[in-house]
């Protein structure tokens, strides 16, 4: 059985484009998260099979056995963004107690919007290839990356439990422009129950207060905004609904570890980097 260490990513530490995969059963030091770019294929972990796609999130943990099959044709790939243990164990810390044990107990399988893929693809194609290159900068958008995606791990975790439709609702509206242009009380005021309890509630099903999780969609919409360089910074603060530039800055530095001027810059200034693959040469583990 072939094994994958850090060696192995050195060339592509944070994320890679994967095509024509091969199909051997393998094993990994680190967590892999991975997603259809284009086709879909049977992915096997653990003796569980799925079909990947751009709309399914498989998480796959240090040590389990993965396998890539039936990939459907020579123009498919898949992306793989990989954490190690430790730096997903320090996401989790942010997040209710018992995530990282749920990722761990658990082969996360999971379904995304075509906004999320979107929002995904938009930033993990500026990732360097090909180049032994770690720094804060890339740390910080591949610490914000999977901690998005851990939440909506947890969302559909969530969701197995009887979660109540309205909550349910509640959430998706923070993809429609409509609401990110808005505040709290203009999310909730067609819902006829009281702000303290929606409030209460939503915290309870998804583990943040709900202005907390407002706030982080309109900073994930606004990392979009910002590859129009014909918005200023203080449009698109306005018009996700902050009352000032200072109050968006500061919200997007919480988030991305960065002013939303440098990120822009630094997104702005590389040319689209194109699909490679990266895995360089396995270890055969027996």
């Amino acid at each position: 059985m072939l094994h994958y260490d850090f060696d192995t990513i050195k060339f592509s530490p944070y994320t890679s484009i994967i095509m024509m995969p091969n199909t051997y059963k393998h094993t990994t030091t680190f967590w892999k998260i991975t997603y259809a770019v284009e086709g879909k294929s049977e992915q096997i972990t653990d003796g569980v099979a799925r079909t990947l796609t751009q709309s399914t999130v498989l998480i796959v943990k240090p040590g389990a056995v993965h396998q890539n099959l039936n990939y459907s044709d020579k123009n498919y790939k898949h992306r793989d963004i990989y954490v190690s243990d430790d730096k997903l164990r320090k996401i989790c810390a942010n997040f209710p107690d018992g995530t990282y044990e749920k990722l761990a107990e658990t082969t996360p399988f999971f379904t995304i919007s075509p906004i999320t893929f979107n929002y995904l693809e938009t930033l993990l194609n500026h990732f360097p290839v090909n180049q032994d290159i770690k720094n804060d900068y890339l740390d910080g958008i591949h610490f914000t990356i999977v901690a998005n995606i851990i939440s909506l791990f947890l969302a559909s975790f969530a969701k197995s439990y009887n979660k109540p439709e309205w909550i349910i609702n509640l959430a998706s509206r923070t993809t429609n422009i409509e609401y990110l242009q808005n505040t709290v009380s203009y999310l909730i005021s067609d819902i006829p129950y009281s702000h303290g309890y929606i409030c209460r509630e939503f915290k309870k099903y998804y583990g943040v207060t709900l202005s907390e999780y407002l706030i982080k969609a309109k900073i994930i919409h606004s990392s979009n905004l910002l590859m129009d360089k014909n918005l200023s910074i203080i449009e698109i603060a306005y018009k996700l609904g902050f009352s000032t530039q200072s109050s968006f800055i500061k919200s997007f530095n919480r988030y991305f570890k960065v002013s939303p001027g440098k990120f822009r810059k630094t997104l702005l200034s590389k040319s689209t980097i194109g699909t490679t693959t990266i895995w360089g040469n396995a270890k055969a583990r027996r």
